[in-house]
Order: structure tokens, then sequence, then C-alpha cells
């Protein structure tokens, strides 16, 4: 016995869908969201939002790639098409997901990374050099040697010059 999937189309009503057509539509959307997901993610890592090793980061590519190859084996499944609409709906798919990804990072990045970044730099504006704050920074060590030799022109005319 087939199964039934019931999708709710865009008119508010039920469109039953049996069997393996199914199945593979909604498999279809699943990999969809899995490939936009390993995508965005390897984005937001590329832009430098976020740092992560080498072996996350093909995590992330080995699973968009998972993702994009069951995404072909349910349009393969769902029903027989030619190979021309296959590598067409694939490749239009991927540049889609591609393209959402990006614009996800770049929100992402200017929307929540970049603010917190901004608030770092500006506690570094006036970091305490010499004393231990309970927070340890990157870039505290050029701005304390920039504040050590200013300090050192201001006290000496022959560095001034």
């Amino acid at each position: 016995m087939l199964a039934k999937i019931v999708v709710i189309n865009s008119n508010g009503g039920a469109l039953k869908v049996k069997g393996v057509a199914g199945v593979c539509l909604m498999l279809k959307w699943f990999c969809m969201l899995l490939m936009f997901g390993f995508a965005t993610a390897f984005m937001v890592s590329y832009l430098d939002h976020i740092d992560i090793d080498a072996g996350t980061s093909g995590t992330l590519i080995g699973g968009f790639v998972w993702s994009c190859i069951g995404l072909l084996f349910a349009y393969i499944f769902q029903r027989s098409r030619p190979a021309k609409a296959t590598i067409r709906f694939i490749g239009s798919s991927i540049v889609v997901v591609l393209a959402l990804a990006t614009g996800a990072a770049v929100l992402v990045g200017a929307i929540w990374v970049q603010p917190e970044r901004d608030f770092i730099d500006a506690q570094l504006e006036g970091a305490s050099c010499g004393k231990y704050t309970g927070n340890i920074q990157k870039g505290w060590e050029e701005i304390c040697e920039e504040q050590r030799l200013r300090q050192l022109r201001s006290e000496s005319p022959v560095l001034s010059k």
C-alpha cells in the first residue's frame, strides 16, 4: 500500500499526492533546506564572520554535496525526465540556493557579527595596558605599543621630531 502525503498548496487547499512521487517531493524540499543550511554556514565562515577549522569546513562542504546528490535522486525518482531537464533543474537549484545562502551570510554579518566586532573594537580603544581586566582580546598588543610610543614621544623632545 502506498503512503499518502498531503501538501497544502498556495490556495490553502489540500493537494493529495500519492506514493513515491509524494515522498520524492518532500525529499526534494528537505534536501534543498539542508543545502541552504550547509551553504549558509560555509558562507558565514568564508566571509570571515566566524572562525572554523578545516575539518568543520570540509564537513559543511560534504553536507552540501550529499544534499545535492539526495536532491538529484529525489528528482530522478519522482518521475522519468530527460537528462537535459535533470541537469537544468539541479544546476538552477544549486545556483538559487547558493545565491540565497550568500545573501543570508551577508545579512548575518551585517546584523549580528559586525556590531559585535564594533563593540569589541570600542572596548579595545581604552585597553588597560599592563593590567589584567578579566578579558584578553585580540589586538591589545598593538594598541598598548601605540600608547607607549605616544607617551615616549610626548615625554622626550628628541623622539617627537
